[in-house]
């Protein structure tokens, strides 16, 4: 089971606000999520992010996230961390956000998990979706609440299978077909042959966006943030970059010892709320 630490950074929030969201989404997982994507997390929250062990992830609650409501790095190795941010909104709404990326951290931690299927601008084409479970659905007309708290909707399995399943396509069946988005959402593909990125939105289609300009974007970002900055959508900076790729190698390579590796996690997190101002 990997651990999530849930802590604020620049903005004042209960310790009881963060318990409350943090148990919700951590029932999310467990009762919904899990067994559709066999994944396995639990969210738990920190008054600081630096107090969090070691091998936990981190979603780190901000003033300001850079012109998105929520965002994760990609690392670049299976033993780098994985670090999302999430925009604080007033009365815990944020709580939609936090969800939406511990799910998508969870399913698709390295930013590369892919699913086969015809390409939605009837070329006749297969193409490669980009898994972001929760970029399909992602508005709060799609949300739900679990002991209070908002949550994300996410697609299913079946929503990739394009004439092979009559659904539900969604948890909460926000989506009536598969390949499809609701108000607010948005699916990401490449084609195999070219390289070329396209998106879907409910005003159209995006693209095509030639594999190198999204290559030079990425940075260490997620594949779906480097679509959107070459699209124009995303006029932040990006939540990983060369130098915080840097950090992470340094905390992938620390010592064994408890007390050295919590010395450089906590200069790591330090580093990187400070290159992206928070």
């Amino acid at each position: 089971m990997q651990p999530i630490a849930l802590a604020p950074r620049g903005v004042s929030i209960p310790m009881s606000e963060l318990s409350k969201i943090a148990g919700a989404i951590s029932q999310q997982l467990a009762r919904d999520v899990a067994p559709h994507w066999n994944v396995s997390g639990i969210v738990m929250p920190f008054e600081h992010a630096s107090d969090a062990p070691g091998e936990y992830w981190q979603i780190l609650v901000v003033p300001d996230a850079h012109g998105v409501g929520g965002m994760h790095s990609r690392p670049e190795r299976s033993d780098e961390p994985v670090i999302a941010i999430v925009q604080h909104q007033a009365k815990g709404m944020w709580s939609l956000a936090a969800s939406h990326e511990a799910i998508e951290m969870l399913i698709d931690p390295l930013g590369a998990n892919f699913r086969t299927g015809p390409d939605p601008r009837g070329s006749g084409k297969t193409v490669r979706f980009l898994v972001e479970v929760c970029d399909p659905c992602q508005s709060l007309g799609c949300a739900y609440a679990l002991n209070g708290v908002w949550v994300s909707d996410f697609v299913l399995p079946s929503f990739y299978q394009n004439g092979g399943s009559s659904g539900p396509f969604t948890l909460k069946e926000n989506v009536w077909s598969p390949l499809s988005v609701t108000s607010g959402g948005i699916l990401s593909w490449q084609e195999a042959d070219t390289g070329n990125w396209h998106q879907l939105s409910p005003t159209g289609f995006k693209g095509p966006i030639p594999e190198s300009e999204v290559m030079q974007a990425l940075q260490g970002a997620n594949l779906r943030g480097a679509v959107d900055r070459r699209n124009g959508d995303y006029p932040g900076h990006l939540v990983a970059d060369k130098e915080l790729r840097q950090q992470k190698a340094r905390i992938a390579a620390v010592e064994k010892s408890a007390q050295q590796r919590a010395g450089r996690r906590t200069a790591a997190l330090e580093k990187f709320c400070a290159q992206h101002g928070l």
